[in-house]
């Protein structure tokens, strides 16, 4: 494993060097982005108040939260690929390989300046708004919402992987998967602006709601931390057998045509 981490980085650094400019580019546009949604807020509630039972502080923390999971969400960047990796064959190598074929394939693929990238973003900005804003915390509910993002990662991706792998069993099925990804953006959002039926959406069947929103409400003590940590697991449970079936199912398809 240590093997394929070299080699993720090497291709990481490889980018960075073959192509500076864009990686300074594709930098600068994070930053843009980030400062003109966090303005695009500080507009909107200066002008209307409290959004969604929100209030500056808490989406300014909120959207920095959706920051750090997009940083842990590179562990699966992978994902995304894999499709034209199965289409045009690369995937075949990973399956004759001792370890678990997936495992392998997002462990060589993950893009480690990316997620330095972003993870950096979010300390220098976190802080920032916690001593622009004055905000005091309880570092366990610090600790517990940190916790409960990278567990609301880890379910979102099983979802989002599950989608992947379902490439294996239908031609072209990635536009239908980065369709229902699209919901992506809501991370960014309070769960409570929503009618109460996509707030249901949002949290069961393409739990968004779980890298940022549920995070921000322990952060503020607004949650029962162990009744949704009980919660949180039972959801990963799900996500995970559904994973593994879809996986199992869409491996036993793809070897049987003589992939």
């Amino acid at each position: 494993m240590r093997k394929l981490i070299l080699i993720s980085l090497k291709n990481s650094l490889k980018l960075v060097t073959i192509y500076p400019i864009h990686t300074v580019m594709t930098f600068i546009y994070a930053l843009l982005s980030i400062v003109l949604n966090l303005l695009f807020w500080l507009v909107l509630t200066s002008n209307f108040g409290e959004i969604g039972l929100y209030g500056i502080k808490e989406i300014m923390v909120l959207n920095m939260f959706a920051l750090l999971a997009d940083s842990l969400g590179g562990f699966f960047f992978g994902y995304r690929d894999l499709p034209y990796c199965i289409n045009d064959g690369s995937y075949d190598k990973y399956l004759i390989l001792p370890r678990r074929d997936i495992f392998l394939f997002l462990i060589e693929n993950i893009p480690i300046v990316y997620m330095i990238q972003q993870f950096l973003m979010f300390i220098i900005g976190f802080f920032v708004i916690i001593f622009a804003y004055e905000i005091s915390f309880n570092i366990i509910n610090f600790l517990m919402a940190i916790i409960f993002l990278a567990i609301g990662v880890l379910i979102l991706n099983l979802f989002y992987g599950s989608l992947t792998m379902l490439s294996f069993l239908i031609d072209r099925f990635e536009g239908f998967r980065e369709l229902i990804f699209s919901l992506n953006i809501t991370k960014n959002y309070p769960l409570t602006i929503f009618p109460k039926f996509v707030q249901i959406i949002l949290t069961y069947v393409i739990p968004m709601s779980l890298i940022s929103y549920y995070p921000t409400m322990c952060f503020f003590g607004r949650t029962d931390n162990f009744k949704f940590l009980v919660f949180e697991l039972i959801i990963l449970i799900i996500f995970a057998l559904l994973y593994e079936f879809i996986h199992r199912k869409a491996i036993l398809k793809y070897t049987s045509n003589g992939g």
